[in-house]
């Protein structure tokens, strides 16, 4: 800031108030440019946040800045709860945002923006264009139009030479066109599960503490995040000293819980991660004073790497040894862990995911059993048998201490013997949730409604917002209930449209009711009008929310089961003749061990072997089975609709997490792209969501959505590996690459996944079938010829090789694949 405002005065009208000129300049600091402007009588003030938040401290200042036309900041965020406060006392604030490269692109004096103070509009004499870039969040691009030419063209965006700030944005959720600088595309952390961390407006809380000079966030490629801190000079200490490092993370420990508070799960930062600079690595610094990020990270290497090997090898290893393997002591040890872990007491038979547990959690408990295994079992260790994800298969405390006994004292059980207790364990948990179904209202009357009612559950997805478009387009449909968990709100709901390229105005439309509850709770959580409302008027339920996640056991599906019956409920206590049909989205993921025809049917699955192996695919069934039931027993009018692969919105976003996004990119690290048999039957997400809308009026109780029109798997291949300057090559070439892609990285076992995702997969890789009996990498062939009477949407043409194009421009555009440098 500064030449930009002074150089503005030429074409604003505006007499622009400065220092004397002086050798050397006078430094400027809050509390002389406050008296300058006060001395001067200047309508409005031009500085950095850090002033604001300084004058925001002291009463007298706060009622002058009541007095002005504009406070207006930029360079750097202002923190939210002094802009609110200030904002809410009449002090009129001006997010001003610009660059080197563009100038100043938000209007300069716009109408007072209230408490909207943060959020910045886009002269009208630009031509921006948001590309999505993930999460919710947008990038910048400045497109040429006219004689207006950026000072740097670096890309082109719909044929246009374009610049690419590499701000990232979040749209405002109700009023179109307003944007928040959410940070730098640069900037952002991806760990290796995949999720981001935006450090910017975690370190400015970190400095905030009067203990903390400067702090950087680091993480990319780990399971977590860490930081390096640089103490203010009169709070120093040795780093050597154990006692001092103890001491001053005591001290500034306030602080980091109010960062955790803030921040999302998947970023918080623990004591074990937390850095101290030293004297022989002073940190540096840009000329605006910001700490140089990658520069330090990079001198700070050895210590983080080091810090991580340390977790690794021992998180929370304060946890006593057990004195030995017995039933007792297994169970012991693993409740003191799992305690320590998630920092509260839960129940032995608690499924530790449902009590805050996450990936983090799960890798440190991993870590501790492990090394108990080994220190105390020395050369005949078990642990080389104990899986990463065990905390996955056995999610409780009771189960994973069951696994840790069985894993250290091995019985022989026959192989049949263990399939039946496991296929019997799918029956038990189906007569649990199919007992006592509640009996219908003993007055029963007949509907009057002229257009239908639809609850829709998980909304915010990929599908899930196709599916919430399409039924606010639909002229049958006259209300739209949008329930999602208590976490998503309307403002994820805007993005979500935005990130698929759909138009989030139709979500202003008074037929949509976006609602969060929770299914588990009596009454969904929801107040008893709103619940009773629902309940007398919804005509049909799709049930499209579900946690997909293939590391998990069943057990955590626990709840979702529980919610999926909560929703039979509210059918069967419908006042009306005709109760509410009920579509339940299932998954291609049930014939996960299917051996019958090429072409798996649309009928009901008896044999829970056949979906035995995940977590996931087991829970699909047995929610199939709980509407096949209440069908049979209650009445029920519902249907199952087993999804296949969805490739992506309009747009071609595709989720990055997914597999084949992860082999794509992983095609950058192996040099190689697989070449398989077979066809794909593969639906965008649009034409599936239009689909599954259209289902709701049949009265099949199994359909299948999937593309009816399949398409080699090779036409896709060959031109995503064109484009990337790859050759293809057999399936089993491709594996060995990978396999060896993984002995030869220099990187952690935590970074190989961030470079190479397929990596995360590659147990499935090793089992899948690579034959044309199926689709490619083991996914079967369904049969649609049901769903096509059901649903006219799939009579869609095959897809084309302009998805390929869509894909790979939204995963460039993101930074997830790197465009090749001739490209």
């Amino acid at each position: 800031m500064g030449i930009l405002q002074i150089a503005s005065s030429a074409v604003c009208g505006s007499v622009m108030a400065t220092f004397e000129p002086s050798t050397p300049p006078t430094f400027p600091t809050a509390e002389n440019v406050f008296h300058g402007a006060k001395d001067t009588h200047s309508d409005m003030v031009c500085c950095v946040p850090a002033f604001v938040e300084q004058w925001a401290t002291e009463p007298a200042k706060v009622e002058h800045l009541k007095t002005l036309k504009g406070v207006i900041f930029g360079g750097a965020p202002l923190l939210k709860d002094v802009g609110d406060r200030l904002a809410s006392e009449g002090v009129c604030l001006y997010s001003l945002y610009g660059s080197t490269e563009l100038g100043i692109m938000a209007p300069y004096f716009p109408a007072n923006p209230g408490l909207d103070w943060d959020w910045v509009t886009i002269s009208k004499q630009m031509r921006p264009v948001f590309v999505p870039y993930g999460d919710g969040t947008f990038e910048l691009v400045m497109t040429v139009h006219g004689n207006w030419r950026p000072a740097i063209v670096d890309t082109t965006i719909d044929g246009r030479e374009a610049y690419a700030t590499k701000d990232l944005f979040i749209p405002h959720p109700n009023k179109p066109g307003m944007w928040k600088l959410y940070g730098r595309a640069d900037d952002q952390i991806m760990l290796s599960t995949g999720e981001k961390t935006n450090p910017v407006p975690l370190e400015r809380i970190l400095v905030q503490d009067p203990h903390i000079q400067a702090a950087v966030i680091f993480g990319t490629g780990k399971l977590q995040n860490g930081v390096v801190i640089d103490p203010k000079k009169e709070h120093g200490f040795d780093t050597h000293d154990v006692t001092g490092v103890e001491r001053f993370k005591e001290m500034i420990w306030p602080t980091i819980e109010r960062l955790n508070a803030f921040a999302p799960q998947h970023s918080r930062i623990f004591k074990e991660t937390i850095i101290f600079s030293s004297p022989d690595k002073p940190f540096t610094y840009t000329g605006k004073g910001t700490a140089r990020r990658q520069a330090i990270i990079n001198e700070y290497q050895p210590e983080i790497e080091a810090m991580f090997e340390a977790i690794a090898i021992s998180s929370h290893s304060e946890v006593d040894l057990p004195s030995s393997w017995s039933k007792t002591e297994t169970l012991r040890f693993i409740r003191n862990v799992v305690h320590t872990v998630l920092e509260r007491d839960i129940a032995d038979d608690a499924d530790i995911f449902q009590f805050g547990g996450d990936s983090l959690q799960a890798s440190w408990i991993y870590n501790q059993v492990a090394c108990a295994l080994r220190e105390t079992s020395g050369e005949t260790s078990p642990c080389s048998n104990l899986k990463s994800n065990c905390v996955y298969q056995a999610p409780s405390i009771a189960l994973l201490s069951r696994l840790i006994y069985d894993l250290v004292n091995p019985t022989f059980e026959d192989e049949a013997e263990t399939k039946y207790t496991e296929t019997q364990r799918l029956h038990d948990l189906v007569s649990h949730y199919t007992s006592d179904f509640p009996a219908r209202p003993e007055t029963l009357r007949e509907s009057i409604a002229t257009k239908d009612a639809v609850l829709v559950t998980g909304t915010t997805g990929g599908l899930g917002c196709h599916i919430l478009m399409h039924l606010l387009s639909d002229s049958s449909v006259g209300t739209v209930y949008a329930l999602n968990r208590p976490s998503a709100t309307f403002e994820r709901q805007v993005q979500a449209f935005q990130s698929n390229g759909l138009d989030a105005d139709c979500l202003n439309l008074p037929k949509l009711r976006f609602i969060r509850g929770d299914l588990c709770e009596k009454s969904f959580g929801l107040e008893a009008s709103v619940f009773e409302e629902i309940r007398d008027s919804v005509t049909h339920i799709i049930h499209n929310a579900w946690k997909v996640d293939f590391n998990h056991s069943v057990t955590s599906f626990l709840s979702l089961l529980g919610g999926m019956r909560a929703l039979v409920d509210l059918c069967l206590a419908s006042p009306y003749v005709q109760p509410p049909r009920l579509l339940f989205t299932s998954s291609v993921g049930v014939f996960r061990q299917y051996d019958g025809p090429t072409y798996a049917l649309e009928e009901p699955i008896e044999d829970p072997s056949v979906v035995a192996g995940t977590g996931y695919s087991e829970s699909k069934w047995i929610g199939e089975r709980i509407l096949a039931a209440a069908s049979e027993k209650a009445g029920l009018c519902a249907a199952s609709v087993r999804v296949g692969q969805i490739c992506g919105g309009v747009n071609g976003n595709w989720n990055e997490r997914e597999w084949f996004p992860s082999v794509v990119k992983s095609a950058q690290y192996v040099g190689c792209l697989p070449d398989v048999e077979g066809d794909v039957s593969w639906i965008p997400s649009y034409n599936a969501a239009l689909a599954l809308v259209q289902m709701r009026t049949s009265d099949e109780s199994i359909l299948h959505l999937a593309h009816p029109r399949p398409v080699a798997w090779r036409t896709f291949m060959q031109a995503i590996a064109q484009r990337m300057r790859v050759p293809l090559v057999p399936y089993s070439a491709w594996l060995a690459a990978l396999e060896q892609s993984q002995r030869d990285s220099q990187l952690s076992d935590l970074g190989k996944l961030n470079h190479n995702p397929a990596l995360r997969l590659l147990d499935f890789f090793r089992e899948v079938e690579a034959t044309a009996e199926k689709e490619p990498l083991g996914c079967i062939h369904m049969a649609t010829s049901k769903a096509e009477l059901a649903a006219p949407a799939l009579g869609l043409p095959e897809l084309g090789l302009e998805w390929v194009e869509r894909w790979m421009h939204v995963w460039q555009e993101s930074g997830f694949i790197d465009t090749p440098q001739d490209a």
